[in-house]
C-alpha cells in the first residue's frame, strides 16, 4: 500500500480512536456524575468532538485533491462522516443532560453506556482491519459483533422507554426520552459504519 492510500485508512482509524475517546470520557463522567461539574465536562467533550471534526476535514480535503483514492470517494466521505457522527451523538448525550439540568442519572444508564463503549471499541478494531480487507479473516466476525451490540442497544431502548413511561412522570419522560434516543442513535450509527464497510468489501472483492 502506498503512502497516500495509507493516509486514508489511518485517518479513518484516528477518527474512530477519537470516537472511542469520547465514549470513554462519557462513561467516566457518568460513573462520577456530579451536576455541578457538567459544564466543565461538556467543554472537555466538545474539545474531543472538535478534534474529530478537524480530522474529518483533512480527509475531505484530500479526497477533493487526489485523482485516485484506495476506495471510491463517496465511500471514504460516507465513512468519515458517519464516524464523526458517532462522536457527535456521544457529545449530545452529555449535552442533553446539561441542558435538562439532570440531578441524578437513572440506574440503567451506566451499564448501557458501557455496552456502547464496547461497541465503539469493536468498531475501532473493525476500521483497523479495514485497510487489509482483501486479506483479513476478522472482518466478518467484527461486523457481526458490532451488529450484535446494535441489537442489544435496540432492546435496551425499548425496555428503557417502557420503564420510563410507566413512571407517568411527565417531566422525567420529557428529559430522558431524548437522552435515550441519543444513545440509540449512537448504536445505529455504529451499525451504519459497519454496513458501509461491508458494502465496500463486497464491491472490491
Amino acid at each position: 500500500m502506498n503512502k497516500r492510500d495509507q493516509f486514508y485508512f489511518d485517518n479513518l482509524l484516528t477518527c474512530m480512536e477519537i470516537a472511542e475517546e469520547s465514549a470513554g470520557a462519557l462513561l467516566e463522567d457518568l460513573k462520577e456524575f456530579d451536576k455541578t461539574t457538567l459544564e466543565e465536562k461538556l467543554i472537555r467533550m466538545h474539545a474531543i468532538e472538535t478534534k474529530g471534526d478537524q480530522n474529518k476535514h483533512r480527509l475531505t480535503e484530500a479526497v477533493i485533491k487526489d485523482f485516485i483514492t484506495p476506495i471510491e470517494r463517496e465511500d471514504l466521505v460516507s465513512l468519515s462522516n458517519l464516524i464523526d457522527d458517532i462522536t457527535d451523538c456521544v457529545e449530545e448525550i452529555l449535552k442533553s443532560m446539561y441542558i435538562a439540568d439532570v440531578d441524578v442519572i437513572r440506574d440503567d444508564i451506566i451499564p448501557i453506556i458501557g455496552v456502547l463503549y464496547n461497541c465503539i471499541s469493536t468498531l475501532k478494531d473493525l476500521v483497523r482491519e479495514f485497510k487489509d480487507f482483501k486479506k483479513s479473516s476478522k472482518l466478518s466476525e467484527l461486523i457481526i459483533l458490532v451488529n450484535d451490540y446494535e441489537e442489544h442497544g435496540d432492546r435496551y431502548h425499548t425496555q428503557s422507554l417502557r420503564k420510563l413511561y410507566m413512571s407517568r412522570d411527565t417531566e422525567t419522560i420529557l428529559v430522558w426520552k431524548d437522552i435515550y434516543q441519543y444513545i440509540e442513535n449512537c448504536f445505529d450509527t455504529c451499525e451504519d459504519v459497519a454496513d458501509v464497510i461491508q458494502t465496500v468489501v463486497m464491491k472490491n472483492m
